[in-house]
């Protein structure tokens, strides 16, 4: 453990004297992952998998705490599936940044959406997302509490996309649609590559026909015998879904967990998204993105 980092989380935050040793030490890892992604030392998605119990969670609060006291304009969207944990979050967070500075909204919220929607860091739920496309998309930094309920297990890379295609048009299974796809990967990534952005949000203004034919329609049982991937193909699909439900899709590459933790904990089976993750890694499921179990 790094007992002067103990100490001074403990001079520092209030809520640090009902922890434990070993609980200040993961919190402060989990606060040093979120200056790492912010500070532009990690490139991509970065996951902090941590027991139940460790401390993750307080260590995300008095990591964002870290990072806004730093940069008063950075914009931040801490995601929770728990209704209860969003008043909590928004409680800490408000005790030491202020009330102007930190906004809530679930849908139990007696709360302005828009207005707080207007503040620099905004506690809600995982399912804000897909309700509300496009809102978020003024923010710097995601941090996802619980990160196993909202990921999926797809990581897919423009190879990918052209190998769906490939297998689409030569065996004529809804040969449009996937070159549809493929079109899309390729635009996005070319946006990417000509930006100084370390991920995209997919955008919410298009007309996603193409994606709700290969996730709802396309059944591959019916085409096992031709498929070389299915892995890929179901892949595919969850991506389609996420799409057309108007649901953050980052263009980033597998996330890669932090160095603090990794002595420490494995991460499950899980992969990208466009933000600090943090999750407990007993856990494990295959889910849609971005939908709780």
């Amino acid at each position: 453990m790094f007992p002067e980092a103990i100490a001074r989380r403990r001079a520092a935050f209030d809520e640090a004297k009902h922890l434990s040793d070993w609980q200040v030490h993961s919190a402060h890892i989990a606060a040093g992952a979120i200056g790492t992604v912010v500070s532009d030392f990690q490139s991509g998605p970065l996951y902090v998998p941590m027991p139940t119990g460790s401390g993750k969670t307080v260590g995300a609060i008095w990591g964002i705490i870290d990072q806004v006291r730093e940069d008063p304009s950075l914009r931040v969207c801490f995601l929770t599936p728990y209704k209860e944990a969003v008043g909590k979050v928004h409680s800490t967070l408000t005790q030491y940044l202020g009330q102007d500075q930190v906004g809530y909204y679930h849908s139990d919220a007696f709360t302005d959406k828009y207005a707080e929607l207007r503040k620099p860091v905004v506690v809600l739920t995982h399912q804000f997302i897909p309700h509300n496309p496009g809102r978020l998309d003024d923010r710097d930094l995601f941090v996802v509490d619980e990160a196993i309920y909202a990921t999926g297990e797809a990581s897919l890379n423009l190879t990918h996309f052209a190998d769906a295609r490939n297998w689409a048009t030569s065996h004529n299974v809804f040969p449009k649609e996937f070159t549809a796809l493929h079109n899309f990967a390729v635009d996005m990534d070319r946006e990417l590559q000509s930006s100084d952005k370390k991920y995209l949000a997919a955008p919410n203004n298009q007309n996603y026909d193409w994606a709700a034919v290969i996730s709802d329609t396309l059944k591959p049982e019916d085409h096992h015998q031709s498929i070389p991937d299915l892995d890929l193909i179901l892949g595919v699909q969850r991506f389609c879904e996420a799409l057309q439900q108007g649901m953050v899709y980052d263009i980033a590459g597998p996330f890669t967990q932090d160095s603090g933790s990794r002595n420490y904990w494995s991460p499950p089976d899980c992969t990208n998204l466009n933000l600090v993750q943090l999750s407990a890694p007993e856990i494990k499921g295959n889910y849609n993105h971005w939908k709780s179990d």
